[in-house]
Formats: structure tokens, sequence, C-alpha cells
């Protein structure tokens, strides 16, 4: 059983979280108001399927979604002065009106394949921050988001299965997680993959998940 409060502390411990600077990590975007560092999103039917979600980094905010982005960024830094309840739960409902137009719902996994909804899963990144250009982030950077967040996270929330959006998340958490027999696979966003290797990648995806679901129930 998950402990709220432990999760209200690491997600505020994240956005609060001052390890990397520009001095240490050139590819950095983050300042207190419109690039503030993301905890993540634990949904609130997570217990029952326990799927999990990695992706790199998070991406620049495009335009057309600046004014929303910023009322995240708001709810993050409530969280990040006041480890309360409230400001958890408006932080909570604040991305469940938000991820689904993300791209990692929209394009890169659609719940709904796996018989999933946005409450149903977990969702962060290996790296919490936003990197410029949306460059892959540095050594350094990931280095240190991965010693200080990755594991512990993981190790809170016990997944049964963890679908890493992209080869990068997956060759980064692999090594770290080896001894914990969690099922762990990978949609590849290679693009020198043919449709119907991308197809057959997806597939495989949806079905470890869909067989890990099952047998959770």
């Amino acid at each position: 059983m998950m402990n709220n409060t432990a999760i209200v502390q690491l997600f505020s411990n994240v956005i609060n979280c001052e390890r990397c600077s520009l001095l240490t990590a050139s590819k950095l975007v983050r300042d207190k108001s419109e690039n503030v560092p993301q905890p993540g999103f634990i949904g609130k039917n997570y217990e029952k399927k326990r799927v999990l979600l990695i992706g790199r980094n998070p991406g620049a905010c495009p335009p057309s979604m600046k004014t929303r982005d910023l009322v995240y960024m708001q709810a993050l830094l409530n969280l990040g002065s006041q480890q309360t309840v409230h400001t958890y739960d408006t932080l909570y409902y604040t991305l469940l009106n938000y991820m689904p137009d993300w791209r990692i719902c929209r394009d890169y996994f659609q719940l709904d394949e796996c018989g999933l909804y946005l409450e149903d899963i977990a969702f962060f990144n290996v790296v919490r921050c936003r990197t410029d250009k949306n460059e892959t982030p540095s050594k350094s950077l990931t280095q240190n988001c991965m010693n200080e967040y990755l594991v512990s996270f993981i190790d809170i929330i016990e997944p049964k299965v963890i679908v890493c959006i992209g080869k990068w998340a997956f060759d980064q958490l692999n090594p770290l997680i080896g001894d914990r027999n969690i099922n762990t696979t990978y949609i590849n966003g290679d693009r020198s993959l043919n449709s119907d290797e991308r197809k057959y990648n997806r597939k495989a995806v949806v079905d470890i998940v869909r067989e890990k679901i099952r047998t959770n129930e």
C-alpha cells in the first residue's frame, strides 16, 4: 500500500530540487515560474493496475498550450511550498485535465489500446526538468536525477509492469532495476523502423501490459 504522505513529500522534493544548475548541466531549462521540475503523476486507481510509464524528460511547452501550462506550473509551485493534501489534489486534477493533450498519451502510448484510463496508471520521466530545444539530457543531468529520484519512486509505487517511452529511457532504467523482477518493456520510437516494425513493437507492448493487468486483477 502506498504511503500518501511519502508521495506528497517526494513530489515536493522534486519540485524544490536544486541538485543541477547551468554550471553542472548545460542543457537544463529551469526557473521558478515557467519551467519547474515535474515529479509526475499517480492515478487514483493505480494500485488496481500498477502500470507505470516512464518517459525521457518533459518537453517544452508549445505556444498553443502556454496558458494551461502556466496553470500547471503554478500548481507545482504551490505543492512545493505547501506540502498538503489540498495542494497535491489540485496538482492531480490539473494533470488529469492536461495530460490527455500531451504527446505521450495522445501519440506514443494510447491507453485505450490496453483497456486503461489515465487514472489507472502512474507516469514520470527519467529526468524531471526540461532541456534546451528538447535536447537529450546531458549525462550529469541524467545521473543526478536517477540517483536522487528514479529508483525511490519505483520502490514506493511498486509497479507490476513498466513501459518506457523510447529506448533511451529503457537503457537508463534497466541497469538500475534488473534485480527487482519488474516486467519492463519500451515503445520503440526509432525513426529507422518501418510501419510494420512499429506496429509489431506496439502490439508486443500492449500484449505485455494486458497480460500483467489480468494477472493483477
